[in-house]
């Protein structure tokens, strides 16, 4: 079934280190959810674009895509080419891979690609991204290094997102490199956002009905900042670690569902029939 116009697809999120191998829970949701294709691999946030677009080639053809494209964006002036942008345009997936966000955002924020994207997802179909391809999804980024993350400093180094899915603010690769500091943080000083940590080898799945569901073998956390009483992001004191008072924060594990707008847990099942659970 082709896609109708106005009929919002999904966003797949994925923490990173995905597997690809053996079951391939993740990308085999993303490649179900995204029959016949055609697909696009954008390696825009990766220095080494040909290597990572041969690994997802060779992994998506497995898993039964057969038309499947490589963008390869080194430069901005490549996401304002109209062929580039037709090619996304046409796609059922697009997937970002991992790398560097700021490169994502730097490339493809306000070209006729990033026009094209958001095409493909609010006319059905599926964007997903690993790593850095998740983190530029939301609304903000986190961007430090990793010696500051448990600072107060680590908060204030926010980016612009994509967008695609607002009001949110997406870390990955989140309990192999010890980000819940760095997050919690981020949400402090933008309460009103949400924000969404999610580990290796683990994605959030949002469907059009605004929940998302978790996928893989890791969890993903949510940092509720609406409630905070007290926190010391805004003392100047770049260097001492974070406080913040009256945090919310949940823990989902594969097969928990989220509400966005509600900001709770929901044991409903109003995502599509085509369950991304295996």
């Amino acid at each position: 079934m082709g896609r109708r116009k106005g009929e919002r697809g999904s966003l797949i999120l994925i923490g990173g280190n995905e597997a690809k191998t053996g079951e391939r829970a993740i990308l085999s949701a993303v490649s179900r959810k995204s029959l016949p294709g055609p697909a696009v691999i954008c390696t825009a946030a990766s220095d080494e674009p040909d290597q990572v677009w041969s690994v997802y080639e060779k992994v998506f053809r497995e898993l039964g895509l057969r038309e499947i494209s490589h963008l390869r964006l080194t430069r901005r002036q490549h996401a304002e080419d109209a062929a580039a942008a037709a090619k996304v345009t046409r796609a059922k997936l697009v997937f970002l891979s991992g790398g560097d966000q700021v490169n994502i955002t730097s490339r493809i924020g306000g070209t006729v690609v990033f026009d094209a994207l958001r095409h493909v997802y609010e006319s059905g179909g599926v964007i997903a991204g690993t790593s850095a391809g998740a983190s530029a999804l939301g609304q903000t980024m986190p961007v430090s290094h990793p010696g500051h993350e448990h600072n107060v400093s680590a908060s204030f180094y926010l980016v612009q997102g994509l967008g695609l899915f607002p009001n949110v603010i997406i870390d990955q690769h989140f309990g192999q490199r010890g980000r819940m500091v760095r997050l919690i943080g981020a949400v402090a000083e933008n309460s009103r956002l949400l924000g969404i940590g999610i580990d290796e080898d683990t994605a959030v799945v949002l469907c059009p009905a605004g929940e998302f569901e978790v996928l893989g073998a890791g969890a993903v956390y949510v940092v509720d900042g609406k409630s905070v009483t007290y926190n010391n992001v805004q003392t100047g004191n770049a260097d001492r670690p974070v406080s913040v008072f009256d945090l919310r924060v949940h823990v989902l594990s594969s097969g928990d569902r989220f509400d966005v707008a509600s900001r709770r847990p929901v044991e409903s099942d109003s995502c599509p029939p085509e369950s991304v659970t295996p």
